[in-house]
C-alpha cells in the first residue's frame, strides 16, 4: 500500500486512500486502536476510547460507497480534548480529568464537535490534559488524576507542556488523524511546540465556544492540532464554518510581507507552561528559522517594544485577578448545566470539597487546589479589584495593534513561548514546528510546588529540557488574521519541514499501520 505511516499520513492522504478503496474508515479506527494500545501505557495521551465510533465508521463508509462524501473530513478520525463535551450515547465522559466529573451527563454536543460530525469526522477518544485546563493550582504539565501523567513521544518522561498536552502527543504518535485542544492562555500552542505538531489558537469567537469545561469565556478557544499547516486550516474551516477561506492561495514565498520581531519579550516568570526554560539551542533554532523566513522573501523588523506592552504581558496579577473571579461564575454555570452527576459536584465548592476528600485527587507532588481555592474568596465581578484590573488587561488590543501598525507589519514572529498579552486580547497564533535540540542538550529536571508550597521535582522525573526537544516558531496577530497567518505559516513549513527531521523514541512508536488491519 503506497502511504506514509499513520504517524505522518495527512488527512488530504488519508481521505485519496479512503476515495480509492485502499481501505475503509473502520480499518482506520482499528489502526488507530491497536497504535493507542501499543504505546498509550508508555504516553498515557488518551483518556478513553468511544465504543462509538465504529458504528460511526461503518455508517461512514457506507454513505461514502453510495456516493455521499460530506467533507474533507469524511470518515477521518479525531481526537478531543477531554474539557470540550461530547454527547452521552458515544460513551466517554467529559471530565476535564477529574474523577469528580466521571459519568457526569453533559446536555450533548459542543458546537465545536457537532461540526465536526456533520462534516463525517469520527470521534474517536477523548485525550488527556493538565487537569481543568492546568486552573486548579501548580502541577506538571499533561498530568490529571484520570489520566495520568502525560508524557512527551521524542524524549522517555520528555514534559509535554499544557494543558492540551493528550491532544499534542496523539497527532504527533499517530493515534488519531488529527486533534482538538483547547487554550486560555498557552494550552494549544505551548503542547503544539513540545510536540511538533501545528497548533491554532483562533480569535475568541471564531469558534462557538459552548460545551467545554470553562476557565472564562473572554479567554477560551477551542482550535486544531494538525501535523501540517494546511490540515490545520481545512479543520479551522470546518470548525468555524468558513469554507475555503483559510486553505485557498497558500503562497510559497513572502515576497513583501513584513513581520515584527520583538527583541524584549521575555518568558514568563513562572515555567508550570514548561515552555519558559529557552535555552540558547532554542534561540539558535530560532535565528536559523528567521533566516529561512528573509530566504522565502519576508522582511523581519527587530522592535524594542513598548514599556507599556510588556508590563501587560507581564501583569500577572491582574490577569490571574481576572480569570479567577470570571471562572468562579463560568463553572459553577457549567455544573449546574450537567444532567446525573454521581459525585455530586455542583459548584466550585463542591468540586474542592470533593478534590480534598479523594485522594486519587491530590498526589504528593500536586498543591491541592490553590487557584481554585483563590478563586472562590475573590469578591466578584462588581468588585473595584476585578473592574480596575480588566480596565488594565483590556488594553491588550490597542497595544498588539499600535505596535502592527507603526512598524507596518502583518504579524509577529517568536519563540513558541506563553506571550500572556494575547491571551488577554483573545487574538490568534499560529506555531509551527522550527527543528529540535540536538545530542548533546543537557537534560534538566522539570518542577512543580507541593502542597506544602515546596518546589520539587515533577512527577516521574518528568525532564523540562531534554535532546531531541522539538522547538516551535510562532506567527501572531489581530483579532481575526487567521488568513494571514495561516499563509506565512504554510510558506515557512513548507520551505522547510522542520517536523520530519525528529523522530519519536521507541517506545512511543506505534508498529500498526493500516496494511496491518485492512
Amino acid at each position: 500500500m503506497s502511504l506514509d505511516s499513520l504517524q505522518d499520513a495527512t488527512i488530504l492522504q488519508l481521505q485519496e486512500g479512503l476515495s480509492k478503496g485502499l481501505f475503509t474508515s473502520v480499518d482506520l479506527v482499528k489502526a488507530y486502536i491497536a497504535r493507542t494500545h501499543e504505546v498509550n501505557p508508555e504516553l498515557n495521551a488518551i483518556i478513553s476510547i468511544g465504543p462509538a465510533a465504529f458504528q460511526a465508521a461503518r455508517e461512514l463508509d457506507a454513505e461514502r460507497k453510495a456516493g455521499h462524501v460530506r467533507s474533507i473530513l469524511h470518515g477521518i478520525a479525531v481526537a478531543i480534548k477531554d474539557t470540550i463535551a461530547t454527547r452521552t450515547e458515544d460513551g466517554m465522559d467529559t471530565t476535564a480529568g477529574s474523577f469528580a466529573l466521571q459519568g457526569a451527563i453533559v446536555p450533548g454536543d459542543a458546537t465545536c464537535v457537532k461540526r465536526l460530525r456533520d462534516a463525517g469526522a469520527i470521534i474517536l477518544c477523548k485525550t488527556n490534559l493538565s487537569q481543568f485546563g492546568n486552573f486548579r493550582g501548580v502541577a506538571a504539565g499533561g498530568w490529571s488524576s484520570v489520566g495520568g501523567q502525560c508524557t512527551s513521544p521524542y524524549f522517555p518522561r520528555g514534559a509535554p507542556s499544557g494543558s492540551s498536552s493528550g491532544s499534542a502527543v496523539a497527532v504527533a504518535a499517530g493515534l488519531a488523524a488529527f486533534a482538538i485542544g483547547g487554550e486560555t492562555g498557552g494550552s494549544i500552542i505551548s503542547p503544539a511546540t513540545r510536540c511538533a505538531v501545528v497548533g491554532i489558537r483562533p480569535t475568541v469567537g471564531l469558534i462557538p465556544g459552548d460545551g467545554g469545561v470553562p476557565i472564562t469565556s473572554s479567554r477560551d478557544a477551542f482550535g486544531p492540532m494538525c501535523r501540517t499547516v494546511l490540515e490545520s486550516a481545512t479543520v479551522l474551516e470546518v470548525l468555524s464554518d468558513r469554507s475555503g477561506q483559510y486553505t485557498s492561495q497558500l503562497p510559497r514565498r513572502l515576497d513583501g510581507v513584513r513581520l515584527l520581531v520583538p527583541t524584549n519579550i521575555r518568558p514568563p516568570s513562572d515555567t508550570h507552561w514548561s515552555n519558559a526554560d529557552l535555552t540558547e539551542g532554542h534561540k539558535e533554532l530560532f535565528k536559523q528559522a528567521c533566516q529561512e523566513l528573509r530566504e522565502l522573501g519576508a522582511e523581519l523588523v527587530e522592535v524594542e517594544l513598548s514599556e507599556d506592552f510588556i508590563q501587560t504581558d507581564h501583569d500577572s496579577e491582574a490577569r490571574q485577578t481576572c480569570m479567577e473571579t470570571e471562572f468562579v461564575q463560568e463553572i459553577n454555570q457549567y455544573l449546574e448545566s450537567l444532567g446525573h452527576v454521581p459525585s455530586g459536584v455542583r459548584s466550585l465548592k463542591d468540586l474542592i470539597q470533593y478534590i480534598k476528600d479523594d485522594p486519587r485527587e491530590s498526589p504528593p507532588y500536586y498543591d491541592t487546589c490553590t487557584t481554585f481555592e483563590s478563586a472562590l474568596a475573590r469578591p466578584g465581578l462588581n468588585s473595584e479589584e476585578y473592574l480596575e484590573s480588566k480596565e488594565k488587561l483590556d488594553r491588550s488590543k490597542e497595544y498588539i495593534e499600535t505596535e502592527l501598525q507603526k512598524h507596518s507589519c502583518q504579524a509577529f514572529v517568536m519563540l513558541s513561548a506563553v506571550t500572556s498579552i494575547w491571551s488577554d486580547a483573545g487574538w490568534p497564533q499560529v506555531t509551527v514546528p522550527m527543528g529540535f535540540l540536538g545530542s548533546d542538550t543537557t537534560i534538566t529536571s522539570a518542577q512543580v510546588t507541593d502542597k506544602h508550597g515546596n518546589t520539587v521535582d515533577a512527577p516521574l522525573k518528568l525532564f523540562n529540557t531534554h535532546p531531541n526537544q522539538p522547538g516551535g516558531m510562532t506567527f501572531a496577530g489581530a483579532g481575526f488574521s487567521e488568513a494571514d497567518l495561516i499563509r506565512i505559516a504554510h510558506a515557512f513549513e513548507q520551505a522547510t519541514k522542520f517536523r520530519r527531521q525528529g523522530k519519536t523514541y521507541p517506545d512511543a512508536t506505534a508498529k500498526t499501520q493500516l496494511p496491518d488491519v485492512v
